[in-house]
């Protein structure tokens, strides 16, 4: 997570433009007179939540998710820099039953080794509380070795204006004898209801995106 240095006055009504993907790598841009960036995406390894996953199969969503290098400049308020680092390409398809469905959740997490975690939850209308809704997680190691857990835990502390402020994982593999990996983040700035953290996953650091989809008001 890259925050450009006096962007806090970025419109509301934003948004960037993808120039070029070919399923590998991505342009992806935004100018104004005052704001812009081009940024270079390749991607790296990659997950998904498909029909047959407990999140898929209660929410009615496919998930992908890719770890990817991300390379490109900003401009902002006077200043420019450049962008080298990992960062993480995220795509979902289909359509949620919102009179079945109250609440969808979802942390992705790129670490600094280039591995990558995925978690997506979905809850039904009328369950009591994050212990009751149908979640999904992986991980995909910096050697290419996947990980799938089953009955993954994902707690979020609030602030008073309902922004995710910090989140825990936990999970549990299919050995019973070993102990849970953990991860947790901080937030570090968000929009509406997608926060970004500063995270850190089996002591390895990276960030995270958690993102919350409600039924529109």
């Amino acid at each position: 997570v890259a925050k450009i240095p006096g962007s806090t006055d970025w419109p509301r009504d934003a948004a960037a433009r993808t120039d070029a993907d070919d399923g590998e790598r991505a342009r992806i841009a935004f100018e104004t007179d005052a704001i812009g960036f081009a940024i270079d995406t390749t991607r790296l390894g990659g997950v998904a939540f498909e029909p047959g996953s407990a999140f898929s199969d209660a929410s009615g969503l496919t998930y992908e998710a890719w770890a990817a290098r991300v390379d490109g400049a900003w401009h902002a308020g006077g200043s420019s820099g450049r962008v080298d680092a990992f960062g993480g390409v995220l795509r979902r398809s289909g359509a949620i039953d919102w009179t079945a469905v109250e609440l969808i959740r979802s942390l992705t997490a790129v670490l600094d080794d280039g591995s990558l975690l995925a978690l997506a939850s979905a809850r039904a209308v009328g369950a009591s509380g994050h212990g009751e809704e149908a979640a999904s997680a992986v991980f995909l190691d910096s050697a290419g070795s996947l990980t799938r857990f089953e009955e993954p835990l994902l707690s979020t502390e609030y602030d008073t204006a309902g922004w995710p402020r910090r989140a825990g994982l936990e999970l549990w593999g299919t050995d019973d004898d070993a102990p849970a990996l953990r991860g947790a983040g901080t937030l570090i700035a968000g929009h509406e209801d997608t926060a970004f953290l500063r995270f850190s996953f089996d002591g390895t650091p990276g960030t995270a995106r958690y993102e919350l989809m409600r039924a529109a008001q």
